[in-house]
């Protein structure tokens, strides 16, 4: 877990984090939904996991699961507890738990492609719905924090954390770190998304397909 300290800008990870290991019919386990494989609550923990729950997007194993809530600790921490928005909690807890993988591209082309263009406001809000407005909140945080470390670097969450720590509000330290305002932040990471949502449905398209088929009989 030293390499989450570390991202995350901490020189030590801070008081010991207890950790829970709960039956599915706990009184745990009563207290958030039935897909939920873990949380962590307070400052300090404890942190609880549900083993018996087979993990679910985002999460593809226990250990995945554990360090993700263990993100949530540290990044409280990294912001000396102050106010940190939900989708960048999230997405910054995803974008450290494992490396971004295949599924996790496939489901943001699937969001990318067939649902709609949200604001960051909006993707907060979807992350008190249903299963299936989780993870496309989730998704969709994961990639715009990936989107915000490749364009600014690998340290942006670790300095916004710091900058926070300060008392400053969350979004003037972004915009203090990047030199983007949430406003545009949210425009370019749409911007950067036309690869999905213009050139795919093409290529994908019964007559791109068919001139395709025609063009290999060609050449055969």
């Amino acid at each position: 877990l030293a390499d989450i300290v570390r991202f995350l800008g901490l020189d030590s990870p801070g008081p010991p984090m207890p950790v829970v290991l709960a039956a599915a019919d706990s009184p745990w386990a009563a207290q958030v939904s039935p897909w939920v494989a873990g949380m962590a609550i307070g400052a300090d923990g404890p942190i609880v996991l549900f083993p018996t729950r087979s993990p679910t997007y985002p999460h593809d194993t226990l250990e995945d699961v554990l360090r993700h809530e263990v993100a949530h600790l540290l990044i409280g921490r990294a912001a000396a507890g102050q106010r940190v928005p939900r989708w960048f909690h999230e997405g910054l807890a995803v974008a450290v738990e494992r490396p971004w993988g295949l599924e996790d591209r496939t489901r943001l082309a699937s969001q990318l492609l067939f649902g709609p263009r949200l604001d960051l406001a909006a993707i907060d809000r979807l992350f008190a719905e249903g299963e299936g407005a989780q993870g496309r909140a989730y998704s969709l945080s994961a990639a715009i924090v990936r989107d915000l470390i490749e364009v600014h670097g690998r340290s942006t969450p670790a300095d916004i954390l710091r900058a926070t720590a300060t008392g400053m509000p969350f979004d003037t330290a972004l915009a203090v770190v990047t030199g983007t305002p949430i406003a545009r932040l949210e425009r370019e990471f749409w911007d950067r998304q036309r690869t999905w949502t213009m050139w795919v449905p093409i290529v994908a398209s019964t007559s791109v397909l068919w001139l395709g088929v025609i063009a290999l009989a060609a050449l055969a």
